[in-house]
Order: structure tokens, then sequence, then C-alpha cells
């Protein structure tokens, strides 16, 4: 096997791995603050490419970086509004209906995309283009190890705030308990909104960077949402440490696939994956053990 081929394979691994993450740690900041699995993750992330890349980049000519960020304030708009307006109504009906209220969102987003942009799809070569970094005869592209950096940067500044500032502190505490915070006077329904749009967020930083390895069409959401659904089932559910680690995994083991058997079994690692720590692990490598007290 060649050699620059493998160290290509784990870099574009470790790039996929960081993404995932940022994909899990939105639909675990979701579940431990709103209490809800958001099936509609993966469809803000694909939202969030098309607004940057096609409406603001191509369409109108905005500078890449300029797109992003009016991309994500979008995104964050459209938690902070979901938050507000669906979920509120539905904080204390049962998980069902919330659940079927972010599938109907995915719904709306995905014939959205479809009715504005098309169905074709299209191209975004990245921030950095092809260009490729060569190091001892060895070339990895620059997209790559950007969408490393950068992922890495975003979990470790995540990691910061929640441990040591104030805002961190509440979100945390509502995640142990939502109805004790109310009580002490935190305003709930505020920094519920305020969670969503952050962890929609993450989603379209995960999504400007898998875009350049992959393509874009409207389907991008299904395909990683599911990884990023991966990553917290291996992790373990509501576990923020376990939906880093999960989707770390993920791409590490796809990446150990293709070169194994080949790049068309990559979905199909994921999911066997998922299979064998349900089996062996239900709750996850980081889940916490449930007690009920009786």
């Amino acid at each position: 096997m060649d050699s620059s081929y493998a160290v290509q394979v784990l870099v574009a691994s470790l790039a996929f791995g960081g993404i995932y993450s940022l994909v899990g740690l939105g639909i675990v900041f979701i579940w431990r603050t709103v209490g809800v699995l958001n099936f509609a993750h993966g469809h803000l992330l694909t939202l969030g490419v098309y607004l940057a890349v096609v409406w603001l980049y191509q369409r109108w000519g905005w500078p890449i970086w300029a797109g992003t960020m009016g991309a994500l304030l979008v995104l964050a708009l459209i938690g902070i509004a979901f938050s507000r307006t669906v979920f509120e109504r539905l904080r204390n009906q049962p998980m069902l209906s919330k659940v079927v209220a972010t599938m109907g969102l995915g719904l709306i987003i995905v014939n959205t995309i479809l009715l504005v942009f098309g169905a074709s799809p299209r191209a975004f070569t990245g921030f950095l283009g092809r260009r490729m970094l060569w190091v001892g005869g060895i070339g990895v592209l620059a997209e790559h190890l950007l969408a490393l950096g950068v992922t890495v940067f975003v979990l470790l500044v995540m990691g910061l705030v929640f441990r040591y500032t104030m805002v961190g502190k509440v979100i945390r505490a509502l995640a142990y308990s939502r109805e004790v915070g109310g009580l002490m006077g935190i305003p709930v329904p505020r920094y519920l909104a305020g969670a969503f749009a952050g962890a929609v967020v993450l989603a379209g930083v995960a999504g400007m960077f898998i875009v350049p390895i992959t393509f874009l069409d409207f389907t991008l959401g299904d395909a990683v949402g599911y990884k990023g659904f991966a990553a917290v089932v291996v992790g373990g559910l509501g576990s923020i440490p376990g939906a880093i680690l999960g989707g770390y995994l993920v791409g590490l083991l796809e990446g150990i696939g293709v070169l194994v058997v080949g790049s068309h079994y990559r979905d199909a690692i994921a999911a066997a994956l998922i299979v064998v720590v349900l089996l062996l692990r239900p709750r996850g490598l980081l889940g916490e053990r449930e007690v009920e007290r009786l």
C-alpha cells in the first residue's frame, strides 16, 4: 500500500471525524438542554451551506468568509425562532410530539432547498481550493488540514465556554434541571433558544468543511446527520465528551475501512459500529448509567 495514500486517508479521516463530532455535539447539546432529538439537524446544515455557497458566494459575489458568517447568522436566527415558537409550546408535551416537529422542520427545509436552488448537485472547492501541502514526498490536501484545525479549535473553544463561563455554567445547570433553573430566576426560554441556535451554528460550521470534501446537494443532510447520530450513539447519548470521541472514532474507522475494503463500504462501517456498540455497551462508550429512584 502506498504510504502517501495512507497518510492522505488518515488526515481526511481525522477531518471527517472532527466534522462528525461537531454535528454530534450539536445533537447532544439540544438533547441535554431542550430535551429532544433534533432530526432536522442535518437539514439545517445543508441549508446553511446552500445559503453561504450558492446564494451569498456564487450568486451575490460575497467573499466566502463573509458568506459563511452571514449563513451562520441566518441559521442562528432560525434556531432561535424554532425554539421560541415551536418548542416553547411543546415543552410539556410528549417526546413524540417534539420529534415529529423536528421531522416537519426537516421536510420544510428540504423542500425549500429544492424549490429555491433545485436538485442539481453543486461544486465547491473550499476555502483553499485543491492546494496540496507536501512534506517529504507526501502530499496532503490543505483543505483537509484546515478542516481538521478548525474543528479541533471549535471543540476546544466550546469546552472552555462550558467549563469556565457563566453562560456555560447556566446551560449545564439547565441541562441538569430546567425546572430548578427556572425557580432560581434563570430565563429558561431565552437560554434554551440560545442553546438551540448554538447547536445549529455548529452544524453550519461542519457543513462548510464537509462540502469541499464531498459535494453539495439536497440529500447532504441525510448522510451527515446519520454520521452525527452515529457519533452520539457510539459516544453515549447525553455525553458531550462521548459525542466528540464518537465522531472521531466513526471518522477513523471509516478511513481504515477505505484502506482495507474500499470506499464503497464507508456508510456500512458506521452502521456496523452502531450495532456493535449497542450490543456490547448500549449506553455508549462514555454514557452514564441511568439510575431510577423508587
